[in-house]
């Protein structure tokens, strides 16, 4: 088991995150790996697009991991409704993908994408994505 080293931030409220993911054992991954790394944070869960979409609107989001493949609203659909807005200019978005979608991954980045992350997880680099983003945060 690798050395976890605890993510500090700056910030005197919690960082909210957003899991979208279909998959209930990817929710309890993604999970495990930040509760590991962060105290100060709220752990967001949706299961589609759509859900995601919604808790955009209604919470104060910072980070999402967004899943590719998902019934109702894939991510790239999610994200270009999410990124349509504005006001969620400031949200941190990975997507999570598996090796073979990394070439459309990386055309969401023109629509604004922050970064991906492969599946099966590394959980040093879902952890980079973390400590790159919360550093971001204002």
């Amino acid at each position: 088991e690798m050395d976890l080293v605890q993510i500090d931030t700056h910030l005197t409220r919690p960082v909210n995150i957003l899991i979208v993911d279909d998959s209930k054992t990817v929710h309890l991954m993604l999970e495990n790996t930040i509760s590991h790394v962060m105290k100060n944070v709220v752990i967001l869960d949706a299961f589609d697009g759509k859900e995601a979409v919604d808790m955009v609107e209604l919470s104060n989001i910072d980070i999402i991991l967004l899943d590719w493949n998902m019934p109702e609203m894939t991510g790239i659909e999610a994200l270009k409704v999410i990124r349509a807005n504005p006001e969620n200019k400031h949200i941190k978005i990975a997507m999570v993908t598996t090796e073979a979608q990394k070439d459309d991954v990386r055309k969401a980045i023109s629509i604004g994408l922050n970064g991906y992350i492969v599946k099966p997880f590394d959980r040093a680099k879902v952890i980079a994505f973390l400590k790159q983003s919360i550093a971001r945060i204002q």
